[in-house]
């Protein structure tokens, strides 16, 4: 995937509103792409040694979505759109 072919983006966490956030940064970036295999990709290298915070498969918005925590504590949300 070429930067250009991504959509980046970055959520943030306002304490006190929805699920309580863990320790660490306040926000999660976002990757959206073209290709859930490419996309699945990422996802596991994410993965490796981190945490799953939602699994990464189709969903009701999304051909592919899912969230983990990287190794260093950032909380990563990947996505292929409908």
């Amino acid at each position: 995937m070429r930067p250009d072919e991504a959509i980046r983006d970055a959520f943030g966490h306002k304490p006190g509103h929805g699920a309580a956030a863990p320790a660490g940064p306040r926000f999660a970036p976002a990757v959206r792409g073209g290709d859930a295999e490419e996309l699945a990709g990422f996802w596991k290298g994410l993965a490796e040694d981190g945490a799953v915070v939602a699994p990464f498969g189709p969903s009701a918005w999304a051909t592919a979505y899912g969230m983990v925590r990287d190794r260093f504590g950032i909380t990563w949300v990947l996505d292929v759109p409908n």
